[in-house]
This record gives C-alpha cells, sequence and structure tokens, in this order.
C-alpha cells in the first residue's frame, strides 16, 4: 500500500501509531482542505462529516515522521522534529523559539 493511499502512521518521538488513510496536502474525503505540508491524515471518527484529522508529518532536516504534539514536532514554515529544532534552535525567531520543547538527554 504506497502512502498516499493509507497505512500505519508512527511517530519517530513518542511511538504514537494508528492507521492513516492518506498522505499530502489535499485529503480527499475534506471538501476544500488544503494543509501547508504534506501530511499524515485520516478522517475524524468523532465528526459526523468526513472530516480530516491531521496525525503528522515528516521533518524537514532528518526526514522523521513526528506527530503533531508539542512534544514531538513544531511547525514553523515546514514541520521540525523537537530534535532538530532544538538543535537549530537560533534559526527560529524568540516568539517560535519559546514553543520548542528541548527533549530530556
Amino acid at each position: 500500500m504506497s502512502k498516499a493511499s493509507g497505512g500505519k502512521f508512527r511517530c519517530t518521538q513518542c511511538a504514537l501509531e494508528v492507521p492513516f488513510e492518506h498522505f499530502g496536502r489535499r485529503p480527499p474525503f475534506g471538501e476544500g482542505v488544503v494543509f501547508l505540508e504534506d501530511a499524515y491524515t485520516r478522517r475524524d471518527p468523532f465528526s459526523s462529516k468526513a472530516t480530516p484529522l491531521f496525525l503528522g508529518g515528516v521533518c524537514k532536516i532528518c526526514s522523521k515522521t513526528v506527530c503533531r504534539m508539542q512534544s514531538c514536532s513544531i511547525f514553523y514554515s515546514s514541520r521540525f522534529c523537537v530534535e532538530c529544532a532544538s538543535q537549530n534552535i537560533e534559526a527560529f525567531p524568540a516568539e517560535v523559539q519559546k514553543d520548542v520543547v528541548i527533549p530530556a538527554p
């Protein structure tokens, strides 16, 4: 099964593992929804509409798959895992730096 059509999403930071239905910017079940990044999505099981649920994306620097939780990744023009974000913290504006969760050694 290709990434675009579904499979298992697994965050490399927290090990969250859930099925996903689509990988890309325009989920076919989210009419008019366009993400700013290629995203792992699935239909929101708690919505009666076919609403896309954003699970996570891919770190721009290391290409690891990461979920959207603040303890795992940050989005600033692109998705960054917390490890790469903390190693490159000076590259982010001050208002974004305060949102980067520094991983424990």
